[in-house]
């Protein structure tokens, strides 16, 4: 039997995740594909109730849907219900939906890989869309007791942190919605969450003055880690504008292995190793 996976985005020409799970496939012995379905937020709904009928196994949701794909099918998983978005779908045996976020694992996994052995409790979030979220929960998960989040939409931040600083309760978080464009942040790890630098359009000496500033203002002991990559592996204007700042800086590339292969064992219960989808991802692949 041929597994037909993929995922739904817009955009989603500059994704990586094809070249992942194709070769987790080849790995594991499998028949099957990986497409990538570029789909506009008002044909969300009836592109994710076609999966059956269109034969697909499971799917990857990424940027802007992750949030309402997560309303969308009742069958959640713990992550989904904490988080409030989802990034991977799986049809189940009784051909039903289900949906999980592999996104809050593969954040931690690659923070942990990223940090070694440094010590953090002081985070600062740029964003407050469905990233934004598996993050925020990933570094209170993680042992972060404050946290500040920067993002021009200031209702869906504060929304957000209210929403986390009562689930993890418990944990008695520290969550500020930071004044938009704000440059002063004494913490010790920065995040993007947002599309930035996603574009080929959006370029190091184009940034916004007060992200320059942000990370110019910033501990050189400060690390910046983005979720976001560029397709031919290069630097990310963010990452080039932090390293230029003196900050220790790392792509969206291991996050985006962490949690492609939580995805795909979700998907198949088969288990290849990370170094597959780390492989399929560097440099000598271009």
């Amino acid at each position: 039997m041929s597994l037909r996976l993929g995922l739904i985005g817009h955009p989603v020409k500059h994704s990586l995740s094809p070249l992942m799970h194709q070769a987790a496939l080849a790995w594991c012995g499998l028949s099957g594909s990986y497409e990538l379905l570029d789909v506009e937020p008002e044909n969300l709904d009836s592109t994710i109730l076609s999966l059956k009928d269109k034969g697909f196994a499971g799917v990857n949701i990424t940027i802007p849907h992750k949030e309402k794909a997560s309303l969308l099918i009742p069958n959640k998983s713990a992550e989904v219900e904490l988080v409030g978005a989802a990034n991977t779908i799986k049809l189940e045996a009784n051909g039903e939906l289900s949906c999980h976020n592999t996104d809050l694992g593969g954040f931690i996994k690659a923070l942990a890989s990223f940090k070694g052995s440094e010590k953090g409790d002081h985070a600062l979030i740029l964003g407050s869309g469905g990233a934004a979220r598996a993050c925020l929960y990933g570094l209170a998960l993680s042992g972060y007791k404050q946290i500040d989040l920067l993002a021009r939409n200031q209702n869906t931040a504060v929304q957000l942190a209210g929403e986390c600083q009562q689930k993890l309760a418990d944990r008695k978080l520290q969550i500020n919605v930071m004044p938009f464009a704000q440059t002063d942040f004494t913490g010790d790890l920065i995040v993007n969450c947002t599309p930035l630098g996603l574009s080929d359009s959006d370029l190091a000496d184009s940034l916004p003055d007060w992200l320059s500033g942000l990370f110019t203002n910033s501990s050189k002991q400060c690390l910046f880690l983005d979720t976001v990559y560029r397709k031919d592996r290069s630097a990310t204007a963010l990452t080039q504008a932090a390293e230029k700042a003196g900050l220790r800086a790392r792509d969206g590339r291991s996050m985006l292995a962490e949690q492609a292969r939580l995805a795909f064992v979700y998907w198949t219960g088969k288990q290849p190793p990370l170094s597959i989808f780390l492989d399929a991802l560097s440099d000598k692949m271009v």
